[in-house]
């Protein structure tokens, strides 16, 4: 038996004009987004607008973290007990990523506790 299927239509909705509101909505989710993205790279923000404060804050709490994890991982040359405070350490890693990641995507400035004390890349620069 050779069954023939008939095509599904598929009703596909576009909004074009969008209110200012909305607009500025969007703006804010796509800008919340690429510093998100900024904590897997530190300089996604940096090159999308280096003048932006919020950018430079998230680019640099990034930086932070990154030289963190560098610093922690440093002491695993050390047998047993610097394997531990390794893994110790990449588990508050983690959740200081996580940390970051949803302190910008929440559209935050919140500092990362402990390490994010230190300003590597000034955020406070004049716009």
């Amino acid at each position: 038996m050779n069954k023939t299927q008939e095509p599904i239509e598929v009703e596909v909705i576009v909004k074009e004009d969008y209110t200012s509101s909305e607009k500025k909505n969007i703006q804010t989710q796509r800008k919340n987004a690429i510093a998100a993205l900024g904590y897997v790279f530190f300089l996604i923000p940096m090159i999308v607008d280096f003048n932006d404060k919020f950018y430079r804050f998230h680019a640099n709490q990034s930086l932070v973290l990154l030289i963190y994890l560098a610093i922690v991982s440093s002491f695993s040359i050390i047998p047993i007990l610097g394997w531990f405070f390794v893994i110790l350490g990449w588990i508050l890693g983690v959740f200081f990523f996580f940390f970051g990641v949803i302190s910008a995507y929440t559209g935050n400035m919140w500092r990362i506790p402990i390490i994010g004390v230190f300003d590597l890349i000034d955020s406070d620069k004049n716009q």
